[in-house]
Parts: C-alpha cells; structure tokens; sequence
C-alpha cells in the first residue's frame, strides 16, 4: 500500500504479534531469522541482540550496519533479490556458533574499547586543533546543545526536528502536545482522503464546466469585436 487510504483498504497479510522479552517462556529459542530493514537507526541494538543470540540478522547494507558484517550470521543485501535469496539461505540453514573473539564484540569492555579508539586523538591532531581553534568552537557548540535542549524549549526543538515520542522529555508540556499531535494528525488525515477523494472530480470539473464556460466568454467576445 501506496497511501494510508490504500492500507486501510488493503492491509498487508501480517499478523503483528506485539512485543515479547527474547528470554520469555522460551520465545527466544523458537526463532532463528531477525529481518531489520531500517537505514537509519546506526548500529541498531536489536540487531546486535540478535546475532549475540547466535541467530541470522538480515540487514540492509549500509554504512550504519558496517559493523555487524564481522558476524558470519549477518546477511546483508543491496536489492530485494539477495534479500529474498538470503532469506531462503537463512531458513535452509542454522547459525553458526559464535568464536569467543567474536562473542567478546558484544562486551561492555569491547565497546570502551572501541570507543576509546575512536575517540583518542595524538598529540600532533591536538596542536593542530589548538591552532585552528577547533575546541573553543566545539565548546561553543556543545553549550548551544546544551541550552537548547534544556526544559521545555528542548521538548519543542526535539519535536520540531521530528524525534517523535522520545521528544518529551521534561513532562512539562505533555497536555499539550497530546492535544496538538491529536489534532494535527487528524487535520493531516482528513486533508489526505479529502485530496484522494475529490481530486479525479475536481479534475473533470474543470474539464466539464470551467473549459466550457472559457470557451463561451471567447467566443462571444470575438463576436463583439465582429459588431
């Protein structure tokens, strides 16, 4: 489905089961294929739960899941034809035992470690900062951050960018934006199957009436002009 309208129509054939803990009544273990899809979460940690759980992750490949493509339990694709070909390699397989080298990438101190790594910079790249005076405007940057996502004035910016839920983060203004978000959401909707709706009718208004009616005015003004 294209539009919202088309879904509700249409759904797709899936059955959303909600959410469950991966060590619940065994959940974990009836399962061997996770499907992530997303581009946008970077190093997502569902699916570092997954393949630290010895199971097959298929994911796009992207610059954000570069590091899961270590694992050999990682599949990852470019198009729905190897997506669709890992898939069927997954459920015709079972996952590989992690090695203790690549169990140890899920650890705590692993990842000190790595951002430790990435993070450390030599004494040559510091003069060079000093001389561009790179921290004074990291300070100055990091001090807008930090004013503007403050309180309430924070909460508008997070929401304004888009954060969603996670936006509200002071609790000041949850009335208010429950009442907004309603309200807006409701306007975008109507507008929406307003638009779907009428379009095509809108359009053959203007082709029955208005055309004809243009059409009228000229030819009775090459009339006048004949007078």
């Amino acid at each position: 489905p294209k539009t919202i309208r088309e879904f509700r129509r249409t759904p797709i054939p899936a059955n959303f089961l909600g959410r469950h803990e991966h060590f619940e009544k065994g959940h974990g273990d009836k399962y061997k294929i996770f499907i992530n899809p997303s581009v946008t979460e970077v190093l997502c940690t569902t699916t570092a739960e997954a393949l630290a759980m010895g199971k097959f992750a298929i994911i796009p490949a992207h610059p954000s899941n570069v590091f899961f493509l270590q694992f050999p339990n990682c599949l990852s694709y470019q198009n729905k034809l190897e997506f669709a070909a890992n898939l069927r390699w997954a459920l015709e397989h079972e996952p590989e035992p992690l090695t203790a080298e690549l169990t140890h990438q899920f650890t705590w101190e692993a990842a000190t470690d790595r951002f430790i790594a990435a993070s450390a910079i030599t004494m040559r790249e510091e003069r060079i900062r000093s001389k561009a005076q790179k921290s004074k405007i990291d300070d100055r940057i990091a001090a807008f951050h930090i004013a503007i996502s403050k309180g309430k004035r924070g909460d508008v910016a997070r929401i304004l960018a888009g954060a969603g839920p996670v936006a509200r983060q002071s609790g000041k203004w949850q009335p208010y934006f429950d009442n907004f978000r309603h309200r807006a959401y409701g306007a975008i909707e109507t507008t929406v199957f307003f638009a779907q709706d009428y379009f095509v009718w809108f359009l053959l208004s203007i082709v029955l009436i208005i055309i004809p009616i243009r059409n009228l005015i000229s030819v009775a003004a090459v009339g006048n002009t004949e007078l």
